[in-house]
């Protein structure tokens, strides 16, 4: 008995033979469900032409139940098919994305998980990653001139000597990412998240970071003439000898950060919250601090000839002369 019903396995291929001494994998499975077909809910013919097969060699009756057993099978394959196929749809940017984008055989791959990838050196002028993933992937020294990327995820991205000349950032989260020395002249950062980035000696000339998070991040000796940073945060930003001539500092919130030596001749903090923070040797001069607020920060040795300090509240301030305000 066992021997005959080793001939009789039910035949899950319409091009199969029912008599085949192996089960076959069906043909059409994996694709029925996929392209939007359901569960079978009655007996197939193929279904009922197996269960009289079986009931020829193997000479046993088949029940409604082993029928149902049967089809449940043939579901959990469809099932697992189609799960596989999702997951093949979500999974992260092959190397042949990274590869394209490279050799500039695609200019766009928004949305891409990127994490991780090496475009050190590459040349994506103009490419378009909106939304992309970009954590910890590798851009030092390439051309990302006019590139998108807008929204992107960039943590602890390195960014070191990349030339970002008006490039599109704006919304972005570069927490911790690295752009020593980086060309951003131009670049649109509005609203993008800097929080503890490392910006030394970067090139920001007429950047734009209206509503910027700039906590903690680091832009020593950068030099960001006419940059725009209104609206900012600023909570121990360390901008010590950085050129600001020009820049817009309007409504920012600045604490406990850092201005040492600044240049910042001319540069308008009207209507800014600066509290704690440290001017010292900076030239302000010229500067704008119409409504601002000015407590507990330190100006000695800062040049501010032409600033109008009574068009500010102020409270506790070293001011140039080293001496405290009452």
């Amino acid at each position: 008995m066992a021997q005959r019903i080793t001939r009789c396995w039910p035949n899950l291929s319409t091009s199969a033979s029912i008599t085949s001494a192996r089960p076959l994998m069906p043909v059409s499975a994996v694709w029925a469900l996929a392209v939007g077909g359901s569960a079978v809910q009655a007996p197939t013919t193929i279904e009922k032409i197996n269960a009289q097969h079986l009931q020829t060699c193997a000479r046993w009756p088949v029940s409604g139940g082993m029928l149902r057993t049967f089809r449940k099978d043939v579901r959990t394959v469809r099932r697992a098919a189609f799960a596989a196929l999702v997951a093949m749809a979500a999974a992260p940017a092959s190397a042949d994305q990274v590869a394209d984008l490279i050799a500039g055989t695609i200019k766009e791959c928004r949305g891409c998980d990127l994490q991780g990838a090496n475009f050190k050196k590459a040349n994506l002028a103009g490419v378009d990653l909106t939304g992309a993933n970009l954590t910890d992937a590798t851009f030092h020294r390439a051309n990302l001139r006019e590139a998108i990327l807008t929204d992107v995820t960039a943590v602890e991205t390195n960014f070191n000597v990349a030339d970002l000349t008006l490039a599109q950032l704006g919304g972005g989260d570069f927490t911790r990412a690295f752009f020593y020395a980086a060309q951003m002249s131009g670049v649109d950062l509005s609203e993008a998240n800097l929080t503890d980035a490392r910006m030394q000696t970067s090139r920001l000339t007429s950047a734009k970071l209206p509503g910027a998070m700039l906590d903690r991040a680091l832009l020593m000796e950068s030099v960001a003439n006419n940059a725009d940073f209104s609206g900012t945060s600023m909570n121990r930003t360390n901008l010590t000898g950085a050129h600001l001539s020009r820049g817009t500092f309007e409504g920012a919130t600045i604490s406990f950060a850092g201005f040492v030596q600044a240049k910042a001749g001319r540069a308008i903090f009207d209507g800014a919250k600066i509290a704690h923070t440290d001017f010292y040797g900076a030239d302000l001069r010229r500067a704008s601090v119409a409504g601002a607020t000015l407590i507990g920060n330190r100006f000695t040795t800062a040049a501010a000839g032409g600033v109008d300090f009574e068009q500010a509240t102020m409270n506790g301030n070293f001011m140039v002369n080293g001496q405290q305000q009452n």
